[in-house]
């Protein structure tokens, strides 16, 4: 009875190897032949482009290997308990073969037994800092490894991202959307960073991937909505008036209504007739969960249950802080952390909208600062980019204010909901400065508000002071600025 093999089988017959990875168990934990050509076989069919995510069943398995039955998977073991002795024994295997090597070496009269002793120490240091329990530290040789194999997987044509940009300048910069990646476009209301969002999610749709979406937002049939739109190539306006057509003051004309109920019910007919699709797009609704229920702990439940290709987030701001701060800060801090340590243990890449504050309208840079709350998204984020719906053209700008791998000024897309939002120019710096002054000049415009008339016996103001005493909120403005 072999550990190593009843392993291999807990991870086809449950189909979850998340557990073993997470423990750190690699190629190098399997010390027989049979039991690391199985391993092999099942993290190649987890890893690449066409089974990602996936662990191959007993059924499939039969018919590869017909004269391979499953072994006893041990089911009185956890699967943290095999992951142990599957390390234990590499431990003694790697041990023993260390102390033969040394007692070779030393056999020898002309050798140097410091030299022998020296060697015998690292390798013994090194058994020890890898352990029996759970270890996910990467080696130099193990990190040389992961790298040398996706080179081979790039030669051979398989691309490792999740999925392309719909944007070239964006692929080219970033090699597609990546495993790790933590996106998060923020812009100030009205910036149509949610049609971006939902472009992106048609578009994942239709490269035949597994869409997860949470929304506080919007309801989830105003998502279904957009995104409708958007993989139909219908006009929103359109889709949104043909439920409503006689309550307008100019009803849509009988052959567009038509043409849009034709669209959908072409569409409904399709996903009728491939129940497949059926769950590759799932929408969460925040609204509907208990209050403070919506935590990353929560998300990350549906995660595990849903297994998605790629996880979008709407308004990341909203979501409940599983800690309790009470701070804005501190809370989408938290949150934030826990989105990136999300991703960073499923490996679902996750892309989220966030709200720009009112200082990405006073400044011509494209500096981090401008996303609201938290300074921890800047720092967590993968790439954070601002939308800007441009005021002179119907174009959205997306300004690339922080990315980690690449260097892009940005690009421009067309904005016609939901038909267009296709690639229309790289950004250069100049038209950056003038799409954000025009973001800046719209803030501007916006009516203040009139002053609050005082009652007689109301204290005066002088010079922005009560009576020449500084107000709390002036002290606070700088008690921040020191």
């Amino acid at each position: 009875m072999s550990y190593q093999l009843a392993l291999c089988s807990r991870v086809v017959k449950t189909g979850s190897i998340t557990p073993v990875l997470n423990f750190g168990i690699t190629e190098k934990d399997f010390t027989t032949p049979e039991a690391k050509s199985f391993w092999n076989l099942i993290l190649a069919y987890h890893t690449q482009q066409e089974s990602r995510g996936s662990v191959v069943t007993p059924s499939v398995l039969g018919l590869w290997f017909k004269d391979l039955p499953l072994q006893d998977d041990m089911p009185g073991l956890t699967v943290e308990a095999l992951c142990y002795q599957v390390r234990r024994e590499r431990l003694l295997v790697e041990g023993n073969s260390a102390i033969v090597a040394f007692s070779e070496e030393v056999s020898i009269p002309t050798a140097n037994p410091a030299a022998a002793l020296a060697k015998l120490q690292r390798q013994v240091s090194d058994l020890i800092a890898l352990g029996a329990t759970a270890n996910s530290d990467v080696s130099l040789t193990t990190g040389l490894a992961n790298i040398i194999r996706q080179q081979k997987l790039a030669q051979e044509g398989v691309n490792t991202a999740r999925m392309p940009w719909p944007w070239e300048p964006l692929n080219a910069a970033t090699f597609g959307l990546q495993p790790d990646d933590y996106i998060v476009f923020y812009g100030r209301p009205k910036s149509m960073k949610t049609w971006v969002l939902c472009k992106l999610i048609a578009w994942a749709f239709e490269s035949d991937l597994k869409v997860l979406v949470y929304t506080k937002e919007m309801t989830p049939d105003n998502l279904y909505m957009r995104t409708l739109a958007c993989i139909c190539r219908l006009p929103y306006g359109d889709i949104r008036a043909a439920s409503s057509a006689t309550m307008r003051k100019d009803p849509m004309r009988a052959e567009d209504i038509a043409r849009t109920e034709a669209a959908i019910l072409d569409f409904a007919d399709y996903i009728e007739k491939n129940p497949e699709y059926n769950n590759r797009l799932t929408v969460l609704s925040g609204r509907d969960v208990g209050n403070g229920g919506d935590t990353v702990a929560w998300l990350n439940s549906k995660v595990e249950q849903y297994k998605p290709d790629v996880l979008f987030v709407d308004g990341m701001y909203l979501l409940s802080d599983q800690r309790r701060a009470t701070s804005d800060h501190v809370r989408v801090m938290n949150i934030s952390r826990d989105l990136r340590q999300l991703v960073l243990s499923t490996k679902v890449p996750l892309i989220a909208t966030m709200q720009a504050n009112r200082k990405a309208a006073a400044h011509n840079d494209a500096n981090l600062d401008e996303i609201a709350y938290s300074d921890a998204l800047s720092q967590d984020a993968t790439i954070a980019a601002r939308v800007i719906n441009d005021k002179s053209s119907p174009t959205i700008s997306i300004v690339i204010g922080g990315s980690r791998e690449f260097k892009l000024h940005g690009l421009r897309i067309n904005a016609v909901p939901a038909t267009n939002f296709d690639f229309h120019s790289e950004l250069t710096e100049k038209d950056i400065l003038k799409a954000r002054e025009e973001d800046q000049a719209d803030v501007e415009k916006k009516p203040k508000r009139e002053p609050r008339l005082k009652a007689p016996d109301e204290p005066h103001e002088t010079n922005g002071h009560r009576n020449g005493a500084i107000t709390s909120k002036q002290l606070e403005k700088h008690l921040k600025q020191l």
